[in-house]
């Protein structure tokens, strides 16, 4: 993901079915945006990524570093790439580029199709309320 990208995502983080499970259901304003979006792409503690279906912008994976070293996956499909299987495969694909850490993933009540993405990609559900998926590495 880079620059040019800013207002794909913006749009997207504007959609209300977005907002709807989003930590903040209120829309971005477009020069927060702006800020936010420079600012997750200058941060090494950092990965952000497009999700393409074809050529096609499909959607955002985000690892965000967290203070225990384990990373916070983030993950928006565009609304009219919803229920292609998108999601999934961006998550597998995804785990490639973190292999060897712990990751993590908060998800709001109500949001039964991500508690399933999560769930049937291999992540469980911790005390804490997030879902967990183990290091490759600690795993094998």
């Amino acid at each position: 993901m880079g620059p040019d990208d800013v207002m794909v995502l913006f749009e997207w983080q504007c959609h209300p079915n977005v907002r709807r499970f989003a930590r903040n259901p209120q829309p971005p304003e477009l020069e927060g945006h702006k800020k936010w979006f420079a600012a997750r792409l200058a941060s090494p503690d950092c990965i952000l990524g497009m999700i393409l279906h074809g050529a096609q912008p499909a959607g955002m994976l985000r690892f965000d570093r967290k203070p225990d070293d384990a990373w916070e996956v983030s993950i928006l499909i565009a609304p009219d790439k919803v229920r292609l299987g998108i999601g999934a495969a961006a998550l597998a694909l995804g785990r490639e580029l973190v292999p060897s850490v712990e990751l993590v993933a908060e998800i709001l009540p109500g949001n039964e199709a991500s508690h399933r993405l999560f769930r049937n990609a291999g992540y469980v559900r911790g005390p804490d309320g997030l879902y967990h998926l183990a290091s490759v590495i600690a795993s094998r």
